[in-house]
């Protein structure tokens, strides 16, 4: 379970300590915002792809092949009109 409002630095260290993968910390915020869809938060929320990424990265960090600080790390691109 990762905190309710995580930080990229919260995020950052549960990934880089092992007490928590990028599929899971994608898997919990995509059922948060499915849960709060009422919100409409997202235009676009592609959760298939975002999970399938993220089990990528999971794979890559597992075999050391680590992209950089922000490996794993989902984001939100945000749209202005």
């Amino acid at each position: 379970m990762i905190p309710h409002y995580p930080s990229v630095n919260v995020l950052f260290d549960l990934l880089h300590a092992g007490k928590t993968t990028s599929t899971a910390i994608v898997s919990e915020l995509v059922a948060r915002a499915d849960a709060m869809a009422y919100l409409n938060a997202y235009i676009t929320l592609d959760a298939e792809a975002a999970l399938v990424r993220a089990q990528e990265l999971d794979e890559m960090r597992n075999q050391g092949d680590i992209l950089g600080p922000l490996h794993g790390v989902p984001l939100v691109a945000e749209g202005r009109h």
